[in-house]
């Protein structure tokens, strides 16, 4: 790690032993200064992180290594998932990976790539592609129509979402006058309006992640209640989401 000079026969002896050292004075002013207690940096860059963490690594010091897993959480997973993943994966901060892999979810299908990701193999990467095409495509089941002609399973009178939350601003019994729209479950059927606006996200949904709430902004029918039926969409599509998993190579 570190190694003092050793001073020639006769040479005049320094006040204070010298190191040097590879890394640049910022580093080592963020790392005294943790060191000491002193207030922290307001705001590090994505570079500043990746440079305390190759210094953490190289002289074994996993306190810097734990304030830069909080820092990448608290302020890059979900404005920079890409370079948050591509850190996380190459430092082993298993739980910022998985953090920022489904913080990625919400990134466009033409996402820019981040420098970071060159500090990980390959697979890592493609992991992460498989892992968003795998979850866009869990959360569609939830939306689609196509294959459930009464509607997800999960949207029926039987379901949990009916059987405790009871959402009459989406569902009407059936034996009421004037409710249209197809049958789900035995006793309820859905506004067509409500099953338009599933369809259509569930296109959206196949390249990127997006809150329900934002898709019916513009459907005047049902708008003074959409609010409540898209956070039920959202609090679905998370739950199976979170049911998809990210392999790493420390999983094997």
């Amino acid at each position: 790690m570190f190694s003092l000079p050793t001073l020639a026969c006769g040479a005049a002896r320094p006040d204070k032993p010298v190191v040097d050292v590879q890394e640049p004075a910022a580093v080592w002013t963020h790392v005294l200064s943790f060191c000491y207690f002193a207030p922290r940096p307001s705001s590090l860059t994505i570079d500043d992180v990746h440079a305390l963490l190759e210094a953490a690594r190289k002289y074994q010091m996993p306190g810097v290594t734990d304030w830069m897993r909080r820092t990448l959480v608290d302020e890059f997973v979900d404005k920079q998932p890409l370079s948050a993943f591509g850190l996380a994966c190459a430092y082993k901060l298993d739980d910022v990976v998985r953090r920022a892999a489904r913080a990625s979810l919400l990134l466009p299908p033409n996402f820019s790539y981040a420098k970071e990701l060159d500090l990980i193999p390959t697979r890592l990467y493609h992991r992460l592609l498989e892992y968003r095409r795998r979850c866009l495509q869990t959360a569609q089941k939830v939306l689609s129509w196509e294959f459930y002609p009464e509607g997800p399973s999960w949207l029926s009178d039987k379901s949990n979402a009916l059987r405790y939350n009871r959402v009459f601003y989406a569902l009407h019994p059936s034996n009421e006058p004037g409710q249209s729209g197809p049958f789900i479950g035995g006793g309820y059927m859905i506004n067509h309006a409500w099953r338009m606006g599933m369809e259509a996200l569930c296109k959206d949904i196949d390249k990127q992640l997006r809150p329900s709430s934002t898709f019916w902004e513009d459907a005047d029918t049902i708008a003074t209640r959409a609010q409540d039926f898209a956070l039920l969409l959202d609090a679905e599509i998370e739950r199976v989401v979170n049911e998809v998993e990210l392999e790493l190579d420390n999983d094997k």
